[in-house]
């Protein structure tokens, strides 16, 4: 049995790269709230959603914080096992996910260096980070088990992160903005799959802590309230 965990200068690297991946991730929902709240409208400042953009800014940098604090507890706690028969990833407050050898497809070496071990299901795969101890007796073991699958290229959606924000922004641009009764509907349409797609794939993922799971649930809450207005839309036409 081999175990492997990330390396001391591994998790400082890896805090920096969540700082620098969250704090746009937050900017843009604080862009999303002030479309909504129409500070940004064209008619001048709205008094009440600067306010409820105000309130969010200091809740959001909180957040910033404690969830970076979060992140680096769990994966100061990873640690990859290697057995004659299965792999084995831990992470604290996350569920484990045990590969059986047998049922491995893939093994991916990706241009970072990372791996991604996988077998039935690509959402729940092993990842394995770029900043792994003993990294070349990892991939002689994983070699051992099955050929590497070598990536020298890192993907579009891996280049290019703000093509999928982009995308939620201007569907909801179309759906509370637009004067085309059609494309509104187009728009609420793909808002809510997307919000949907997301809540699936957080609820079915192993490698996403229990803790944003639970708060996962209030998607619901606009997934519905969007529902409810696509509906009145297909109802006028």
């Amino acid at each position: 049995m081999q175990q492997f965990t990330i390396t001391e200068e591994g998790l400082k690297k890896l805090q920096k790269k969540i700082l620098t991946s969250t704090i746009p991730l937050y900017l843009f929902l604080l862009l999303v709230i002030a479309i909504l709240s129409g500070v940004l409208s064209g008619s001048g400042v709205n008094s009440s959603g600067l306010i409820l953009l105000l309130i969010f800014v200091p809740i959001f940098t909180i957040t910033i914080f404690i969830n970076i604090k979060r992140q680096k507890a769990v994966l100061s706690s990873y640690r990859l096992t290697i057995t004659e028969d299965s792999i084995t990833r831990e992470m604290h407050n996350t569920p484990s996910i045990v590969l059986l050898h047998k049922n491995i497809q893939e093994i991916v070496k990706n241009a970072n260096g990372s791996f991604a071990i996988i077998a039935d299901s690509k959402i729940n795969a092993i990842g394995v980070p770029q900043y792994i101890e003993r990294s070349e007796e990892l991939e002689q073991l994983l070699v051992s088990i099955k050929p590497l699958k070598v990536k020298t290229s890192t993907p579009w959606y891996q280049k290019y992160p703000f093509v999928l924000p982009v995308t939620i922004i201007g569907l909801i641009g179309a759906s509370f903005y637009s004067n085309n009764q059609y494309l509104q509907i187009v728009g609420i349409a793909g808002f809510v799959a997307t919000l949907i797609f997301g809540f699936i794939v957080i609820q079915k993922s192993k490698n996403i802590d229990f803790k944003l799971k639970r708060m996962s649930y209030f998607m619901l809450i606009p997934i519905l309230s969007m529902l409810y207005a696509l509906i009145v839309k297909l109802s006028e036409l």
